[in-house]
């Protein structure tokens, strides 16, 4: 069976075969010709070498000019006539295990992916955590209980009195990070301001719900506004007591814009006083609690 494999210098003649020798070769045109082989007529290099220079060229520079071969110029790239040829040279060169040819590269098309995907995960993640999220201060879910009541009338509805007010005040934190809460809540009576609570700058954690309980002291209104208050916890029936809960707190997250809520409902609480003419009218009573079912206002960041 006669062999595919072919060495170009059977070729030539004799006299040049005696003459050649392989470590005299300092023009590298000569190891090219010698492996594409030479026409015996002109001396030209072969169809042979001109693959190998085309297949050279198309694998050489840098990356951009690589792939445009790999898929643009797929002839020279992957050799065909030079594959067709089953040419083989009877040199054989000696590589170093060090050479990084040797070792196994992913394709450029799995490491663009690999890049793209984790870049994607990247801003994914900054954009799900770092996103502004409400801060909700909701007035329907703010509670008021009486604390503390304590008259000291005399027959005509005339005296003083001290009302202490509990409020709690739940705040929804849903960010990823601690959230900041000021502001104020006024307790009105008709238009008269009797007591105020403060919320001065006071932490919320990340994604929980953090109640704030506030005493208030109801109890600093003017002289109609008192008889009126002592008339309705002794005689006049159902012994309770409406007030406005007016105000608004600011909410910070961050470096993002502020929020702010603002407040406008009413609350409920139970004031009786059992018996009206007691010689000791001093007396105190604990309540159960009433609160309001108002629904919130949320205003937009500003």
């Amino acid at each position: 069976r006669a062999s595919r494999r072919s060495t170009p210098a059977k070729h030539l003649p004799d006299a040049a075969l005696l003459s050649d020798d392989d470590d005299d070769d300092s023009d590298p045109s000569d190891f090219r010709e010698t492996l594409g082989g030479v026409t015996a007529m002109d001396g030209k290099p072969g169809h042979i070498s001109d693959s190998l220079e085309a297949h050279i060229k198309s694998r050489s520079g840098n990356w951009f000019s690589r792939l445009w071969h790999k898929h643009f110029n797929r002839k020279d790239y992957y050799n065909k006539a030079f594959r067709r040829s089953d040419y083989e040279s009877d040199y054989m060169a000696l590589v170093p295990l060090s050479d990084p040819r040797l070792n196994k590269r992913w394709p450029l098309w799995l490491n663009v992916l690999l890049v793209a995907l984790i870049t994607s995960l990247t801003v994914f993640s900054a954009v799900f955590f770092f996103v502004q999220r409400q801060v909700e201060v909701n007035q329907g879910e703010i509670m008021t209980t009486t604390s503390k009541i304590h008259l000291n009338q005399t027959h005509d509805f005339h005296g003083t009195y001290t009302l202490d007010l509990r409020i709690d005040i739940p705040v929804h934190n849903q960010n990823y990070f601690p959230a900041t809460v000021s502001g104020s809540i006024g307790i009105f009576l008709f238009n008269y301001k009797g007591g105020e609570m403060v919320l001065d700058h006071e932490a919320v954690p990340s994604r929980t719900t953090k109640t704030f309980t506030l005493m208030a002291n109801a109890s600093h209104f003017d002289s109609s506004v008192t008889t009126t208050i002592i008339s309705r916890c002794t005689i006049l029936k159902p012994n309770k007591l409406q007030f406005v809960l007016r105000g608004s707190f600011t909410t910070e997250v961050l470096f993002y814009s502020r929020q702010t809520t603002l407040i406008n409902t009413y609350t409920i609480v139970d004031c009786k006083v059992a018996d009206l003419f007691l010689k000791n009218p001093q007396r105190e009573e604990d309540v159960q609690p009433v609160h309001s079912t108002q629904s919130s206002i949320q205003l937009p960041p500003i």
